[in-house]
């Protein structure tokens, strides 16, 4: 993240009389004065004095010439004594060069130097000292330099602007802002403290202060490619996907070399479903950046998106080569090689996320799934354990849970798993059905009922459902009641043989024989050779007095019975 330069503040001071110099009464007398001689020698060669070295140093600095500007004005301060100007300019051009405890030293010998009356001086002075103490990475130095800057001159946006940088580089982020926003009251054309104030919002997610800050800076500088970049990331968080590309294409054309920019505009172009306009983008920050290690991870999204899983691969490796700690490459890497069956390499990917990210709950599901496809239970659950954990609105690790429980018996355990799923997705079908079919499975036949009938609100067209209805309420004896869903089961799929057979029993039971007739008869419409059916049906037939029709049903079912009891001889062998 680039942010922008801090602010000198600079002003033009009238040159201070030079205080007089007395000899001492004894030297005077041991040196002749110069005479007229003398002082046209030191013309004629061309020696500065130390008046002369001042006023050159300050004006070279002014032309940032600041090597020579240092020279001058180190040979001034050689024979100028108690020179405020002097020192605060040596300060600075000592810091302009680097040399940072020079710089406030001689600094703090201008502040010493000030008259009471130059409170606007001294306050300048103390804002490079706080500079210079920022630069050595000395914070509480530079926040007492600027402060007492403020505090001699309050009105000055630029060491406002300081002092908010000082403490966003800190961090402090609501400190930032408010030195921020008295720079930008006090200077509202300063793009810079704009940008800068943008950043901070940014940072604390304020997003609709960010875009606010960020236009600002635009409308100052319109070719600021940073605030264009910042303002189209801030577009895609809000999923405007169109202006975010408009923005990150204006912060291309304003600076054709900024791989950051590109890469989010890949990363729009994605949102967008613009795919190989995205993987350009990509390769054009790999372009400008080789060790882009981000742009080479999105690559590989975007060919793992095109089933590229080789070129995939290879990307997402290059990434975590670049930087190991892209827990985001390790994961996708980890699903790539489990769509290829490689699932010792997806194993150790997903633990690599989970190593570099601890709250990664995605990495703890899957790291789950492939512990439970390889048979090790107990480590599965204790990873949807963990998903849990970080997540508690992880419906499907609930859900796999409930299956685990349910697969080692622990019923009550699986039913509170699938409660849990359906509470945070009412609509769940497959956390319902379930349920459902435990509580059947612990004879819980209200609470099994109860839930398939929840489930016929939601899916109103699922023959399933309406069949295990029935049968529950068949089991209750409440067969008029099962009817009805039997019928609804069939009428939504004709092909329900254990639905027609549960019709035609309790047509017999309740005696409607004709009824059950057709229920049977619909039995051997989709499968001839079902025993039960050609029994019961020659059994009504013989009620009826059909003896013809009776006879043929009794020899079907009697022949199935004797092929179906004969032993099988490929078994045998």
């Amino acid at each position: 993240m680039n942010i922008k330069k801090q602010s000198w503040i600079i002003l033009f001071l009238i040159a201070l009389p030079i205080a007089c110099q007395t000899a001492h009464h004894g030297e005077s007398e041991k040196k002749p004065k110069k005479g007229y001689l003398d002082s046209i020698t030191d013309k004629l060669t061309g020696t500065p004095s130390p008046q002369e070295h001042k006023t050159t140093g300050i004006s070279y600095f002014k032309k940032g010439m600041t090597d020579e500007a240092l020279e001058e004005l180190k040979l001034a301060s050689k024979e100028i004594q108690g020179d405020a100007e002097l020192h605060y300019y040596l300060g600075k051009a000592y810091y302009e060069n680097d040399k940072f405890d020079e710089a406030i030293t001689e600094l703090l010998a201008a502040t010493s130097y000030y008259k009471t009356t130059q409170t606007l001086e001294k306050a300048e002075a103390y804002n490079d000292i706080g500079l210079a103490y920022k630069k050595k990475n000395a914070f509480t130095e530079a926040l007492s330099a600027f402060k007492e800057s403020l505090e001699l001159n309050p009105s000055v946006a630029d060491t406002n602007y300081n002092l908010g940088l000082l403490y966003y580089e800190k961090d402090m982020l609501d400190d930032c802002i408010t030195y921020l926003k008295k720079s930008v009251k006090l200077d509202t054309n300063s793009a810079d403290a704009h940008f800068m104030l943008g950043l901070a919002y940014y940072k604390k997610k304020s997003i609709d202060k960010a875009i606010s800050e960020f236009k600002q800076t635009i409308e100052l500088n319109p070719k600021d490619a940073e605030a264009h970049n910042y303002l189209g990331k801030l577009y895609y968080v809000q999923e405007a996907i169109g202006k975010s590309i408009v923005e990150h294409k204006s912060a291309i054309k304003y600076n054709k070399n900024y791989p950051e920019a590109f890469n989010n505009l890949g990363i729009a172009l994605y949102a967008n479903g613009n795919l190989k306009e995205a993987e350009n983008a990509f390769k054009k920050a790999l372009e400008l950046e080789t060790n882009f290690a981000e742009a080479h991870y999105n690559l590989g999204l975007i060919y793992s998106e095109e089933d590229r899983q080789e070129d995939a691969i290879a990307s997402l490796e290059q990434a975590v080569k670049l930087d190991p700690k892209i827990a985001e490459a390790h994961f996708k890497l980890g699903e790539i090689y489990v769509s290829e069956d490689m699932l010792e390499k997806a194993l150790s990917e997903y633990k690599k996320a989970i190593d570099i990210n601890p709250g990664y709950s995605d990495a703890y599901y899957n790291y789950g799934e492939i512990l439970a496809a390889k048979g090790n239970h107990d480590k599965s659950i204790a990873a949807w354990k963990k998903t849990i954990e970080l997540n508690p609105k992880y419906a499907d690790a609930y859900f796999n849970l409930g299956i685990a429980y349910y697969n080692q018996g622990k019923l009550d355990k699986a039913i509170s798993m699938w409660t849990k799923v359906i509470e945070i997705n009412p609509d769940d079908y497959d956390a319902l059905t379930n349920l459902a079919d435990v509580y059947y499975e612990k004879g819980l036949t209200d609470s099994a009922i109860q839930t398939w009938e929840k489930i016929t609100e939601i899916y109103p067209n699922n023959a399933e459902i309406y069949y295990k209805l029935g049968n529950a309420y068949a089991k209750k004896d409440m067969y008029t009641t099962a009817l009805p869903y039997w019928e609804k089961a069939v009428e939504i799929n004709p092909h329900l043989v254990n639905a027609y057979c549960n019709l035609g029993l309790v047509y017999q039971k309740i005696g409607k024989i004709d009824e059950a007739i057709d229920a049977y008869k619909k039995v051997l419409d989709i499968n001839v050779e079902e025993i039960a059916a050609h029994k019961y049906l020659g059994l009504l037939y013989e009620n009826k007095g059909m003896n013809i029709e009776a006879e043929s049903e009794i020899a079907i079912y009697k022949r199935l019975k004797s092929i179906q009891q004969q032993p099988n001889t490929n078994e045998q062998k």
